[in-house]
């Protein structure tokens, strides 16, 4: 919703003025960075909910490339039709990384059929964002004919149908494996058992090292300081008298 929010915004006021046109069309650039950012957020929450590492590793990765991609087209040269293609090319990329996760997930759960049907819906919004971005790179069918579609039928309008019926399929797929995770709240953890315990091991070894230094630090400072004091008793000349 904050895609299309945006995105609506930048098309009702872009035409205000060139300043106006500049920072809409960024802000829409944002907005569709921030619609595949989110996207990934509710499959891999429940699908790796049993899988916690794998869980922050994927959210953190596409976030992290999310950032990126707003940071690089908020640039104003970005912003200009000379780089398109480019643009178009940048949000595939970040949109078509979600194949790991999807691949890492049906790995683990192949025997569980909600995932194939959630698989079998995100490959359907995969298909239909990239078909949108098709007609958004390739300008069809202006192209043909320029100005006969000005007003309706242009490949603009085309690419933002492509992308709405994309987003209700992903929709449809996150919900699949919301209703899946709910149906079997309770994780088979027999698999994480090992690094679990590793993980545990190695925290309370270096925590009772850890205790066990600052324990001795104050007889190791106080014995120091001592052997030091005695030493330069040892060294002290007796006075005199004379300067």
């Amino acid at each position: 919703m904050g895609c299309l929010a945006c995105s609506s915004f930048s098309h009702l006021l872009a035409s205000h003025s060139r300043p106006f046109n500049f920072f809409f069309w960024r802000l829409d650039y944002a907005g569709i960075s921030l619609m595949i950012v989110c996207s990934f957020f509710a499959p891999i929450y429940y699908a790796f909910s049993c899988h916690p590492y794998s869980r922050l590793f994927y959210l953190t990765s596409i976030s992290l490339l999310g950032i990126l991609v707003i940071v690089t087209l908020l640039a104003p040269g970005l912003s200009t039709p000379r780089f398109r293609t480019f643009r178009a090319s940048l949000f595939l990329t970040m949109g078509f990384s979600g194949v790991i996760p999807a691949a890492h997930a049906v790995a683990l759960f192949w025997g569980h059929p909600p995932i194939i049907v959630a698989l079998g819906y995100e490959i359907v919004m995969g298909i239909l964002y990239a078909v949108g971005a098709g007609f958004y790179i390739t300008r069809i069918p202006e192209r043909w004919k320029p100005g006969a579609f000005d007003i309706a039928g242009h490949s603009h309008q085309i690419f933002h149908m492509f992308v709405v019926a994309g987003a209700l399929a992903h929709c449809a797929a996150t919900l699949v494996i919301m209703d899946w995770r709910r149906a079997a709240p309770t994780c088979d953890v027999s698999h994480e058992l090992p690094i679990l315990m590793k993980s545990m091991n190695s925290v309370s070894f270096f925590t009772s090292e850890k205790a066990a230094f600052f324990r001795a630090l104050p007889l190791h400072i106080h014995s120091t300081l001592s052997i030091t004091y005695a030493s330069n008793n040892s060294k002290k000349q007796p006075f005199s008298g004379t300067v």
